[in-house]
Protein backbone atom coordinates (compact mmCIF):
# COMPACT_ATOMS: atom_id res chain seq x y z
CA UNK A 1 0.00 0.00 0.00
CA UNK A 2 1.16 3.51 -0.68
CA UNK A 3 1.37 5.92 2.28
CA UNK A 4 -1.91 7.57 1.24
CA UNK A 5 -3.74 4.21 1.40
CA UNK A 6 -2.34 3.16 4.78
CA UNK A 7 -4.42 3.65 7.90
CA UNK A 8 -3.11 6.34 10.25
CA UNK A 9 -3.93 4.22 13.31
CA UNK A 10 -4.06 0.46 13.70
CA UNK A 11 -6.09 -1.34 16.34
CA UNK A 12 -4.33 -4.68 16.96
CA UNK A 13 -7.57 -6.22 18.26
CA UNK A 14 -9.39 -5.48 15.02
CA UNK A 15 -6.57 -6.74 12.80
CA UNK A 16 -5.92 -9.90 14.85
CA UNK A 17 -8.37 -11.89 12.73
CA UNK A 18 -7.12 -10.64 9.35
CA UNK A 19 -5.88 -13.41 7.09
CA UNK A 20 -3.62 -11.13 5.05
CA UNK A 21 -0.76 -9.16 6.59
CA UNK A 22 -0.80 -5.37 6.61
CA UNK A 23 1.87 -4.34 4.12
CA UNK A 24 2.94 -0.95 2.90
CA UNK A 25 5.62 1.64 2.25
CA UNK A 26 6.55 5.03 3.62
CA UNK A 27 8.85 7.58 2.02
CA UNK A 28 11.89 7.97 4.31
CA UNK A 29 11.74 11.77 3.98
CA UNK A 30 8.35 11.68 5.77
CA UNK A 31 9.83 10.02 8.88
CA UNK A 32 11.24 13.05 10.71
CA UNK A 33 13.15 11.15 13.43
CA UNK A 34 14.79 8.89 10.83
CA UNK A 35 15.67 11.98 8.78
CA UNK A 36 17.35 13.48 11.87
CA UNK A 37 19.44 10.32 12.33
CA UNK A 38 20.39 10.06 8.64
CA UNK A 39 22.76 11.88 6.31
CA UNK A 40 20.20 11.78 3.50
CA UNK A 41 16.57 10.68 3.52
CA UNK A 42 16.17 9.08 0.13
CA UNK A 43 14.19 5.99 -0.71
CA UNK A 44 11.42 4.11 1.03
CA UNK A 45 10.83 1.79 3.93
CA UNK A 46 8.76 -1.30 3.28
CA UNK A 47 7.01 -3.28 5.98
CA UNK A 48 4.72 -6.21 6.58
CA UNK A 49 2.81 -6.88 9.81
CA UNK A 50 0.57 -9.74 10.84
CA UNK A 51 -1.53 -9.31 13.99
CA UNK A 52 -2.77 -12.17 16.16
CA UNK A 53 -4.27 -12.88 19.58
CA UNK A 54 -3.00 -15.37 22.10
CA UNK A 55 -4.11 -15.76 25.73
CA UNK A 56 -6.08 -12.47 25.69
CA UNK A 57 -2.98 -10.57 24.51
CA UNK A 58 -2.44 -9.05 21.06
CA UNK A 59 0.76 -9.47 19.08
CA UNK A 60 2.28 -8.24 15.82
CA UNK A 61 4.98 -9.99 13.85
CA UNK A 62 6.58 -8.93 10.62
CA UNK A 63 9.53 -7.21 8.96
CA UNK A 64 10.74 -3.74 8.13
CA UNK A 65 13.19 -3.16 5.25
CA UNK A 66 15.04 -0.03 4.15
CA UNK A 67 18.44 1.31 3.18
CA UNK A 68 19.53 4.27 5.31
CA UNK A 69 22.36 6.69 4.62
CA UNK A 70 24.12 7.01 7.99
CA UNK A 71 27.29 8.87 9.04
CA UNK A 72 30.13 6.60 10.11
CA UNK A 73 31.24 7.73 13.56
CA UNK A 74 34.83 6.75 12.87
CA UNK A 75 35.47 8.76 9.67
CA UNK A 76 32.24 10.86 9.51
CA UNK A 77 31.63 9.81 5.89
CA UNK A 78 28.22 8.42 4.90
CA UNK A 79 27.60 4.75 4.28
CA UNK A 80 24.55 2.68 3.37
CA UNK A 81 23.04 0.73 6.26
CA UNK A 82 20.78 -2.04 4.96
CA UNK A 83 17.96 -2.68 7.43
CA UNK A 84 16.06 -5.96 7.34
CA UNK A 85 14.65 -6.22 10.85
CA UNK A 86 12.15 -8.63 12.33
CA UNK A 87 9.29 -7.07 14.28
CA UNK A 88 7.88 -8.96 17.27
CA UNK A 89 5.62 -6.83 19.42
CA UNK A 90 3.22 -7.53 22.28
CA UNK A 91 0.65 -4.82 22.88
CA UNK A 92 0.06 -4.03 26.55
CA UNK A 93 -1.91 -1.52 28.62
CA UNK A 94 0.78 -0.44 31.12
CA UNK A 95 4.32 -1.03 32.40
CA UNK A 96 3.21 -3.74 34.84
CA UNK A 97 1.79 -5.78 31.97
CA UNK A 98 4.90 -4.98 29.89
CA UNK A 99 7.09 -6.70 32.52
CA UNK A 100 5.16 -9.94 31.91
CA UNK A 101 5.66 -10.02 28.14
CA UNK A 102 7.58 -13.08 26.88
CA UNK A 103 11.27 -12.36 26.18
CA UNK A 104 10.81 -13.09 22.47
CA UNK A 105 8.58 -9.99 22.12
CA UNK A 106 9.09 -6.29 22.71
CA UNK A 107 6.29 -4.59 24.66
CA UNK A 108 4.35 -1.72 23.07
CA UNK A 109 2.16 0.26 25.45
CA UNK A 110 -1.17 1.20 23.87
CA UNK A 111 -2.45 4.61 24.91
CA UNK A 112 -6.01 4.31 23.65
CA UNK A 113 -6.03 0.83 22.17
CA UNK A 114 -4.56 2.03 18.88
CA UNK A 115 -1.08 2.31 17.38
CA UNK A 116 0.09 5.16 15.17
CA UNK A 117 1.40 2.98 12.34
CA UNK A 118 4.01 5.44 11.09
CA UNK A 119 5.51 5.77 14.60
CA UNK A 120 5.72 1.99 14.95
CA UNK A 121 7.63 1.64 11.67
CA UNK A 122 9.84 4.65 12.47
CA UNK A 123 10.68 3.26 15.93
CA UNK A 124 11.72 -0.07 14.41
CA UNK A 125 14.01 1.70 11.93
CA UNK A 126 15.60 3.77 14.69
CA UNK A 127 16.22 0.65 16.77
CA UNK A 128 18.06 -0.88 13.80
CA UNK A 129 20.64 1.93 13.75
CA UNK A 130 23.72 0.91 15.75
CA UNK A 131 24.68 3.00 18.80
CA UNK A 132 27.96 3.82 17.07
CA UNK A 133 27.44 3.43 13.32
CA UNK A 134 30.59 2.42 11.41
CA UNK A 135 31.41 1.29 7.91
CA UNK A 136 31.10 -2.47 7.52
CA UNK A 137 34.27 -4.57 7.79
CA UNK A 138 35.96 -1.74 9.74
CA UNK A 139 36.85 0.13 6.56
CA UNK A 140 36.71 3.89 6.54
CA UNK A 141 37.67 6.73 4.31
CA UNK A 142 41.13 7.93 5.28
CA UNK A 143 41.56 11.63 6.01
CA UNK A 144 42.38 13.72 2.94
CA UNK A 145 46.04 13.89 2.01
CA UNK A 146 47.90 15.78 -0.67
CA UNK A 147 47.06 13.07 -3.21
CA UNK A 148 43.33 12.90 -2.26
CA UNK A 149 41.26 10.52 -0.19
CA UNK A 150 41.93 6.83 -0.17
CA UNK A 151 40.04 3.97 1.38
CA UNK A 152 42.10 2.18 4.01
CA UNK A 153 41.58 -0.30 6.78
CA UNK A 154 41.78 0.80 10.40
CA UNK A 155 45.07 -1.07 10.77
CA UNK A 156 46.65 0.87 7.91
CA UNK A 157 45.41 4.14 9.42
CA UNK A 158 46.92 3.24 12.79
CA UNK A 159 50.28 2.21 11.30
CA UNK A 160 50.59 5.46 9.35
CA UNK A 161 50.25 7.58 12.49
CA UNK A 162 53.37 8.00 14.64
CA UNK A 163 53.07 6.57 18.12
CA UNK A 164 52.86 9.21 20.84
CA UNK A 165 55.08 6.95 22.97
CA UNK A 166 57.97 6.88 20.49
CA UNK A 167 59.61 9.80 22.32
CA UNK A 168 59.33 7.95 25.63
CA UNK A 169 60.94 4.86 24.10
CA UNK A 170 63.91 6.94 22.96
CA UNK A 171 64.32 8.41 26.47
CA UNK A 172 64.29 4.94 27.99
CA UNK A 173 67.31 3.95 25.84
CA UNK A 174 69.50 6.47 27.61
CA UNK A 175 71.59 9.43 26.43
CA UNK A 176 72.54 9.68 22.77
CA UNK A 177 76.38 9.56 22.49
CA UNK A 178 76.26 11.29 19.12
CA UNK A 179 74.38 14.32 20.47
CA UNK A 180 76.42 15.85 23.31
CA UNK A 181 73.96 18.75 23.73
CA UNK A 182 71.24 16.37 24.94
CA UNK A 183 73.66 14.68 27.34
CA UNK A 184 74.51 18.05 28.97
CA UNK A 185 70.96 18.59 30.26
Amino acid sequence: MSPSNLPRYVDPRQHAGDAAPLTGRYVLADLRRVVAASVAAEGEVGFSLRFHEESARWFAEGRVRATLSIACQRCLEPYQLVVDRAIRLAFVADTDEASRVPDTYDPWILDDGRVLLRDLIEDELLLAIPDIPRHPDNTCVAPSSSNGSARASDGALAESAASPFAVLASLKKGPDPENPKENAD
